[in-house]
């Protein structure tokens, strides 16, 4: 995908650039950094497709018990990817490898 068929896909959805403000900015990258929010669909959807990886996402509840799990496709993965996400933490794992 290139750099503008990757922006087209991300802004489709938005009247101008305005809609973007807050999206992705300095002060949002901070709160995610420091755990006060986590990274919403928006982003999730976005790495895929700029990386195109498949995103698998689980959420497990305080037990580590399995909630939810959606898994964010692209056609022609060069890679998988699982996020598990319990409380304000993440697991990753790639390739087989938890980080």
């Amino acid at each position: 995908m290139s750099v503008y068929e990757y922006v087209a896909a991300l802004t489709n959805y938005m009247a101008n650039l305005e809609d973007l403000d807050g999206l992705l900015d300095e002060a949002y990258l901070d709160l995610v950094r420091a755990g006060d929010t986590m990274p919403g669909e928006l982003e999730i959807d976005a790495a895929m497709k700029m990386h195109a990886w498949n995103i698998t996402l689980k959420t497990v509840d305080n037990a580590c018990r399995l909630v939810s799990s959606f898994t964010y496709s692209v056609e022609n993965a060069t890679k998988d990817l699982v996020l598990v996400r319990g409380g304000g933490f993440f697991a990753v794992e790639v390739d087989g490898y938890l980080l």
